[in-house]
């Protein structure tokens, strides 16, 4: 205040306090890059958390035993991004992965830090992919029938996603099956083989969705309505985003759209399974394409249905199977994309017998199994348009035949105790 000025200093030191990042993002050590077994998710793992801008695919560069195999599409998710190749690499082949730096918009931090270039990374290779053979059956006439009508089967049943060559699960084993199987009504999650907290809901179980639709007060049918807008925003936020699923408001109620492609679902027909880590999406629908019901948290369906599935909650890029017990069978198999989500509409064998069974979706970190009922159509039908034979008073003859008998053995049993106390 006076006007003495401040003397001429140089090269003091500063102490730095800022927390800005100028660290760019660089692949994971000793996390290499990995290629699924379906030949076709590559991931590139860092070892920071990755923005979601994506660079154009001519940023990579991928070969198969030296020939570069096209990149279809790139997709990130937390620290990782996940080539899709536009071919399946085969079993054994060596893969090499390299990505060149563009000018702007290439993989980066939230920070704006961008990947540097690499080149030649080796690729961890899981493809289980073989080439196909050209050969003709050897097993004469009756296999070449046999080829044909599961070949008509599966092109008749083709979607999408992976379909299934064996009806072997890998995953799931005689030492794991005990750990994973799960009643009717009820569902449990093993992540790293430690079972997590699981919660299993339905708006079915409640008090508007047990009422019969057409019974249904302004009330009710509102409360329905609010609760189909609260699953899907929980299901959008699982998905990372917008996963798909849209509500439809009805008179009645609201339905799901989305969950199959020509079939709405009541939402009091959805079940959710939900933990901290993981969140799955059930329903189920008849070979007419009628959704089944949900009541007391338990999914049912027919044989000859389909039940689908939807899985928000996998590592990005990790492949699952999807198996029915209590006798293991492979319903289908599936990857995650990059997001960790994956959606399959599967139908049980016909060989499957009515009951009680354990639908789980396996992978190498985490397992999820849901507890369901099937049942036979033909036999509920049979059963319910059986005519027994009465007696007067209307009373079914069985039932009599059934007591009387049990009369008689217990007279029997009567005398015979008698017999032994004297």
């Amino acid at each position: 205040a006076a006007g003495n000025e401040v003397a001429t200093f140089t090269n003091q030191a500063v102490t730095n306090n800022s927390t800005v990042d100028g660290t760019p993002p660089q692949l994971a050590e000793g996390t290499a890059p990995s290629l699924a077994s379906n030949g076709t998710a590559l991931t590139l793992t860092f070892d920071e958390t990755l923005t979601a801008d994506v660079p154009a695919t001519s940023a990579f560069t991928v070969t198969s035993d030296g020939s570069e195999v096209s990149v279809s599409s790139v997709a990130n998710s937390g620290a990782t991004s996940v080539l899709t190749l536009a071919s399946s690499v085969l079993e054994g082949a060596t893969v090499t992965v390299s990505y060149t730096k563009p000018a702007s918009g290439g993989l980066q931090d939230a920070a704006g830090n961008e990947v540097a270039t690499f080149t030649n990374q080796a690729v961890t290779n899981n493809s289980d992919q073989e080439a196909e053979s050209s050969g003709s059956t050897e097993s004469g006439e009756s296999g070449e029938a046999s080829d044909s009508s599961e070949s008509s089967e599966q092109s008749e049943s083709a979607t999408t996603e992976t379909e299934t060559a064996s009806t072997t699960p890998t995953l799931v084993t005689e030492e794991n099956q005990a750990a994973l199987t799960a009643t009717a009504g009820t569902a449990k999650m093993l992540v790293n083989g430690e079972e997590v907290e699981l919660t299993l809901t339905s708006t079915g179980a409640d008090d508007a969705g047990a009422v019969a639709p057409g019974e249904r007060t302004v009330e009710q049918v509102a409360e329905l309505q609010e609760a189909a807008d609260g699953l899907i925003e929980r299901i959008d936020e699982a998905a990372g985003g917008d996963s798909g699923l849209e509500v439809v408001d009805t008179d009645t109620g609201a339905e799901i759209d989305g969950i199959f492609d020509d079939t709405r679902v009541p939402v009091e027909d959805v079940i959710i399974a939900e933990s901290t880590e993981f969140t799955g999406l059930y329903a189920s629908r008849d070979e007419d394409g009628n959704p089944n019901q949900i009541r007391a948290e338990m999914l049912e369906m027919e044989r000859g249905g389909e039940v689908a599935v939807f899985v928000y909650g996998l590592p990005a890029g990790e492949d699952a199977e999807l198996v029915l017990m209590s006798t293991p069978y492979l319903l289908g198999t599936a990857t995650a994309d990059a997001s960790g989500n994956f959606t399959r509409v599967l139908s049980p064998p016909e060989a499957v017998l009515a009951g009680d069974h354990t639908l789980v979706t396996v992978s190498d970190t985490l397992s999820v199994s849901l507890g369901i009922r099937i049942t036979d159509p033909d036999a509920s039908a049979a059963l319910a348009e059986a005519e027994l034979p009465a007696t007067g008073g209307g009373v079914p003859l069985a039932p009599v035949v059934l007591l009387i008998g049990a009369g008689m053995l217990l007279v029997a049993f009567s005398r015979q105790r008698d017999q032994l106390g004297s």
